[in-house]
């Protein structure tokens, strides 16, 4: 017997009829979906502002002559 949550309430998944259970895999796809997309937007989050302080960087370098690394 397997419990899910939804809302503040929890029911058993053995009353789910089968579209219920295809209804309940379609939610927890799109649940780790959901987590893969805001992991992959994090990282890609850390790639641009490393990208920004490198553009920064060759800026003042070309400007002043000094190395910021």
């Amino acid at each position: 017997m397997k419990n899910i949550i939804i809302g503040d309430k929890t029911y058993s998944t053995d009353m789910l009829d089968d579209e219920g259970k295809a209804n309940l895999a379609s939610s927890q796809f799109v649940d780790a979906k959901i987590k893969e997309t805001s992991n992959l937007l994090a990282a890609l989050t850390v790639s641009k502002n490393a990208y920004i302080q490198q553009l920064k960087n060759e800026i003042i370098k070309s400007k002043t002559g000094f190395v910021t690394d």
